[in-house]
């Protein structure tokens, strides 16, 4: 009995099979304040972080993104991550630190994000440019230009359009309030050359400024040049054939505008002879002989004067 029982003692167990050992995996986790989920509204100048705890096996690798770029430490932001916890703290806000700020985790489980909107209440970046000058005349010309990308956290009431002359240093007010992102200007003189800017505005103040090029104002359109080469051909007794070159269309003899049509004109010159004093000029426009005391003389002298008006 005694042999039996030692016996079964040292009888192995059955195989498991074959085990790989590996650590247990648990995707990224990301726990955060629920007041993160509206946008954090802070005032130009004051200090904010965003903050959170990190969970997951093995420990989730911690990024932080603004847009789509990566962010590291700088004079004023400061990126505090642990094992478990990620932090970033931004010190004396300014406008180009509102946005979209994302954290993301990653393991070998999967991925994990969250984005938290900022609003930094300030006044509103620059227009966005081109500041483009059209329409020009001799003393006009109209602006347009594009609303701010960013408008520090309060709609853009109004614009204000200033110019300048190049030759000067003093900026004139040209419209304090204007509406639109377009204004046309007036009251411009004719070959000065200006230059014009727009802040954009809102109950926080006024934006940095969107500068034009400089332009000079004059009007766009001139009479063109004289053609050249007249020459007259097939001359007969009641037509003439007439042929010319064309003004240079290089914008400096055109006018700036193609020659649509060629407008002819004659002067003739007429001789007839007049029985009371010898030859007579007349000529288109011309005015008739002064009546004289004998009708019959007056007759003859307008019977030869020819009207060219009917040539």
């Amino acid at each position: 009995m005694a042999a039996s029982k030692s016996l079964a003692t040292r009888l192995p167990s059955y195989s498991t099979g074959p085990i790989t050992a590996r650590d247990e995996i648990e995707p990224p986790r990301i726990s955060i304040d629920p007041e993160y989920t509206q946008a954090v509204v802070v005032k130009a100048g004051d200090n904010f972080r965003i903050d959170a705890n990190v969970h997951g096996k093995p420990l989730p690798s911690i990024t932080w993104l603004k847009g789509e770029q990566e962010m590291g430490n700088t004079i004023h932001r400061e990126i505090k991550n642990t094992a478990t916890y990620a932090c970033v703290a931004i010190k004396e806000a300014k406008l180009s630190d509102g946005g979209a700020y994302t954290l993301l985790l990653r393991n070998p489980g999967g991925e994990k994000a969250v984005q938290v909107n900022v609003v930094v209440l300030d006044k509103p970046g620059e227009p966005q440019g081109p500041l483009t000058v059209t329409d020009i005349t001799k003393d006009q010309c109209c602006l347009s230009w594009k609303a701010p990308i960013q408008d520090g956290g309060s709609k853009i009431s109004h614009y204000s359009v200033e110019r300048r002359e190049t030759s000067r240093l003093i900026w004139t007010i040209v419209d304090p309030k204007v509406l639109n992102t377009c204004h046309k200007v007036t009251k411009l003189l004719e070959g000065n050359e200006y230059i014009f800017r727009v802040h954009a505005i809102n109950e926080f103040g006024s934006s940095a400024p969107l500068v034009s090029e400089p332009v000079i104002i004059k009007d766009p359109y001139t009479a063109p040049g004289s053609p050249k080469g007249l020459e007259i051909a097939d001359v007969k007794k009641d037509s003439m054939v007439l042929t010319w070159e064309a003004p240079n269309e290089d914008g400096e003899y055109d006018g700036g505008s193609r020659v649509r049509f060629s407008q002819v004109t004659f002067h003739f010159t007429m001789r007839a002879n007049s029985l009371f004093n010898g030859p007579l000029l007349c000529h288109r426009g011309a005015k008739r002989p002064r009546e004289t005391r004998s009708r019959k003389r007056h007759k003859r002298q307008r019977d030869n004067c020819l009207d060219t008006s009917r040539v």
